[in-house]
């Protein structure tokens, strides 16, 4: 099991613009998910691409040799 499934999950409190909401009311209704399960599948897609392009980024980095 992941261990980090195992963690106990934080409430996060948010303000957002009211078009914002309207936007997420929306989308989260459309996926079948409320507004809380959609943004956080959205960090974790923007989580996950951080950690991808760090990883493309060191991938293509010259190799440092030492003298």
């Amino acid at each position: 099991m992941d261990p980090s499934s195992l963690e106990k999950s934080r409430r996060v409190q948010i303000q957002i613009s009211a078009d914002l909401n309207r936007r997420l009311d929306r989308a989260a209704r459309d996926s079948g998910i409320s507004k809380s399960a959609y943004v956080r599948v959205a960090l974790e897609r923007e989580f996950a691409q951080e950690v991808q392009l760090e990883r493309e980024i060191s991938r293509h980095r010259p190799k440092v040799t030492s003298p």
